[in-house]
């Protein structure tokens, strides 16, 4: 494992992109955020079909120049989650990211909630996220990442149950930066 960076190396890489997250369509605006020196936009996969990014969005997103992220949007509560949750979510997720040209060995973000006790890392996080896992892996699969708290993404990450977390709210301290971001590329 490397070495944590200081808290300024860590300010420093944070720094570095700047994006926004949106669950419409926000290709429209491509142009417009790139001007205003957006980096990345995070867009959403769901079960809500007018909500997800299709292949023309990230097709002109990514002509614009903005990198992509894409959050699994299972909207949920976290005592709903199962390994079986996990093994459908992911199916789900997969078929989006597939049909919307996300590159394969790219990450899609799980969102689990803001907070978790260690409880519900060990417990049923473990669980879905197996079965997420499962459902994305092989060789053309893609990387699982998490969305959430500090605590809750920082446990996920080192017990290995995610390879890559997004936080929901970030302080600037040296842990961030072991939870940067896994952009489509540009």
């Amino acid at each position: 494992r490397p070495p944590s960076p200081t808290a300024t190396e860590a300010s420093r890489i944070m720094a570095a992109l700047r994006g926004c997250d949106s669950p419409f369509a926000i290709a429209a605006h491509a142009a417009s955020l790139r001007l205003r020196g957006i980096d990345f936009v995070m867009r959403r996969y769901s079960r809500d079909q007018p909500c997800n990014l299709d292949v023309d969005e990230a097709r002109r997103l990514s002509a614009a120049g903005l990198r992509i992220g894409a959050l699994w949007d299972a909207n949920v509560g976290i005592d709903s989650l199962s390994r079986r949750q996990g093994l459908l979510d992911g199916a789900d997720a997969l078929r989006l990211a597939r049909a919307a040209g996300q590159p394969p060995g790219s990450a899609i973000y799980f969102t689990l909630g803001e907070e978790a006790t260690r409880a519900d890392i060990d417990g049923v996080l473990s669980h879905y996220l197996a079965g997420v896992r499962s459902a994305l892996g092989g060789a053309a699969g893609y990387r699982v990442g998490v969305r959430g708290s500090h605590p809750m993404c920082a446990g996920l990450v080192d017990r290995g149950l995610a390879a890559v977390s997004w936080l929901a709210s970030t302080s600037p301290d040296a842990l961030a930066a072991r939870h940067a971001l896994l952009q489509w590329p540009a």
